[in-house]
């Protein structure tokens, strides 16, 4: 798992040298990333008919992954995964 503090929420993702997937333990919508076009993922593709295939080959690779290593399987991730954020007041 990786911490994305663009969202401040606990995520998962699967790079490879051209697309970057990523699934959040909450409520947030998954992301799939052009980063030949858009190196700085400025533009969520997710939503494009043409990507559909493609983010669900990448989905796989990532379900495959968390397989591997025993962790529990994305829909129960979501649902058992927590983070605790510390809040400072100023």
């Amino acid at each position: 798992m990786t911490f994305s503090p663009r969202c401040s929420t606990i995520s998962a993702s699967l790079r490879t040298a051209k697309r970057e997937q990523v699934e959040r333990a909450d409520n947030w919508p998954p992301e799939l990333w052009d980063l030949e076009m858009d190196p700085g993922e400025t533009a969520n593709v997710i939503q494009e008919p043409a990507r559909a295939q493609e983010f669900d080959a990448l989905r796989k690779d990532l379900r495959g992954l968390f397989q591997r290593l025993g962790a529990p399987p994305l829909g129960e991730w979501r649902s058992t995964t927590q983070q605790n954020l510390t809040v400072y007041r100023l």
